[in-house]
């Protein structure tokens, strides 16, 4: 690189204008486009948002096609403004690679996109995890413990798990611990005397302004936060003998890190999931009823508020059904839970869910990027 470092602070001060500069293209239907305050680079890694500065860049699709806009307002996928400019710059030299997560998302190109023009482009590359060293002896021991993370409680499926965890706890000993910054209050007041719960954060006096606040600016298309420290999060997971996410979203980077702790996974069987847990070897999928970015999208809702309005309103006793089902079979077999969590833990290591995977493949994609 010929040209100075940037300082800190001048990043900082050209994010913060790009966010909003985002959030107002978006409002006018065009895709998320960002401008760099550099005079030279050799290469730009970008995630879900287009380079419009004159440098070579790959883009990273941590998203549905639909995150080159809104990701939680899908009418601009009808816009052919915003296809054709989203066409027009990922087919430009500029653009070197577009690293879609899965081959879900890689679908979802080929579903919106004319990508005649840039299909050589596309290349999957998973997320990854760093290995993790887990003490086994702390699990399992007396009581079971499931684990939930996920902010938007209803569409991550928080309802259901708890109707399933009613029916459990009359049956084993188990316990869930539940990380939402959403959960209704009225959920809250519901559960405030069951002692095998945990729902964090839990709320403090004077937290509860500040957690509105953060779920509304969130609500506003502002990214989701944390609802806990990092560390607070990794030591539940040693914790853990299940992971349960029903969600009927596209989730994905929980997933490995779940993998990386040896937990067998319970979820859904809503894209991507299927290619993160494989059914009966690293965990259980059951059927989903209804999926965000599935059939209804453009018909029986086109944002993310409409989508969680029919989920309040609708009920799943089949999903609630097979969540018993399958969380019973791994609350009463150790052996299993193990297996599970062994095969999932090994696919982080060493599979395509790997640092050392993910780091070469973007290394020979970042070499071929730089010298063509």
């Amino acid at each position: 690189m010929d040209s100075p470092p940037v300082p800190y602070h001048s990043f900082r001060q050209f994010e913060l204008f790009n966010c909003f500069l985002s959030r107002f293209l978006i409002s006018l239907g065009l895709p998320k486009l960002n401008y760099l305050p550099l005079k030279k680079f050799d290469l730009i890694h970008s995630c879900q948002s287009i380079i419009v500065n004159d440098f070579p860049y790959v883009v990273d699709m941590v998203d549905h096609v639909v995150g080159f806009g809104n990701s939680r307002n899908c009418r601009h996928l009808l816009n052919k403004k915003f296809t054709r400019l989203v066409e027009h710059y990922l087919s430009s030299q500029n653009c070197k690679k577009i690293l879609p997560a899965t081959e879900y998302h890689r679908e979802s190109l080929r579903t919106y996109l004319d990508i005649s023009r840039f299909k050589e482009k596309i290349e999957v590359v998973y997320p990854a995890h760093h290995t993790v060293e887990v003490d086994m002896q702390k699990r399992g021991r007396d009581t079971v413990h499931l684990l939930f993370i996920g902010n938007r409680f209803y569409a991550k499926g928080g309802r259901e798990v708890l109707k399933a965890f009613d029916i459990l706890r009359n049956k084993y000993r188990v316990r869930l611990t539940m990380i939402c910054s959403d959960i209704p209050d009225e959920v809250r007041a519901r559960y405030a005397s069951c002692q095998d719960l945990s729902l964090l954060p839990r709320l403090l006096p004077g937290s509860r302004l500040k957690l509105k606040m953060r779920n509304t600016i969130t609500r506003l298309g502002w990214p989701v936060y944390q609802a806990l420290p990092r560390e607070e999060i990794m030591r539940l997971y040693q914790e853990a003998d299940i992971f349960v996410l029903p969600d009927f979203m596209d989730s994905m980077v929980v997933y490995p890190e779940a993998m990386a702790h040896g937990i067998p996974i319970v979820s859904t069987d809503s894209p991507p999931t299927p290619e993160f847990v494989e059914d009966g070897v690293t965990g259980f999928l059951i059927p989903s009823p209804i999926f965000f970015l599935g059939e209804g999208v453009l018909k029986r809702w086109m944002d993310w508020y409409s989508f969680v309005e029919i989920i309040k309103k609708s009920e799943f006793p089949a999903m609630v059904g097979a969540l018993v089902e399958k969380l019973s079979i791994l609350i009463e077999n150790r052996d299993v839970r193990e297996r599970m969590g062994a095969e999932a833990r090994r696919r982080v290591e060493e599979g395509k869910f790997s640092i050392n995977e993910r780091n070469n493949r973007l290394r020979r994609i970042y070499e071929e990027a730089v010298t063509r």
